[in-house]
């Protein structure tokens, strides 16, 4: 006899694991269906390796299209994981690339653990600059919902108290790398 289950999830990306893990906390049979494998960090990313070691510089194959060379996609060892004719519109003369991880996890593996809120003036936008419609909700409505998903995803920042960025439940700040430092450095001496 075949297993049964309650809900299938298509795709493991950020919305995709939230619902599951939702799903699960109720009670709920669930099973994901993914387009790829799963990814192992220590065998398929390069991004701890500096760009004068890696193939081409980290500029990708001069052979290959660069229509869809992305910072994700060119520090992935993997280079079939990426999805890259995918219909989608854009303005005419812009150069924007909509890249699709196929593998467990989606893009969510290339996530940075920041995620910004809209703010009570993004839900008011449409009356703020008289076009387009109105929110169908406030952000005191949603906020709730953030602060819920925050918890889940773990986002980190830091408390900076300005109505255009509300302040969430965070995790602590992501340490500085080297350059940050550097950076912070100058800043201070300056």
């Amino acid at each position: 006899m075949r297993k049964q289950y309650d809900v299938i999830v298509v795709g493991t990306g950020a919305g995709g694991s939230t619902a599951i893990k939702a799903l699960c906390e109720a009670g709920l049979n669930v099973v994901a269906l993914n387009s790829g494998r799963p990814i192992n960090p220590a065998k398929d990313f390069s991004g701890h390796i500096r760009d004068f070691e890696l193939p081409f510089r980290g500029l990708g194959d001069p052979k290959v299209s660069k229509s869809w060379v992305t910072c994700e996609t060119e520090r992935t060892t993997d280079k079939n994981i990426w999805e890259h004719d995918i219909g989608y519109t854009k303005a005419e003369d812009t150069e924007w690339v909509w890249s699709r991880c196929k593998a467990v996890g989606g893009k969510a593996n290339f996530w940075g653990r920041s995620s910004a809120r809209f703010s009570e003036m993004d839900f008011r936008a449409a009356r703020e600059d008289g076009a387009d419609i109105e929110w169908p909700i406030s952000y005191q409505e949603i906020a709730p919902y953030y602060d819920r998903v925050e918890r889940y995803i773990g986002v980190a920042s830091t408390v900076q108290n300005r109505p255009s960025n509300p302040d969430g439940i965070y995790l602590r700040p992501i340490p500085f790398r080297a350059h940050d430092q550097i950076l912070q450095k100058m800043k201070k001496n300056h």
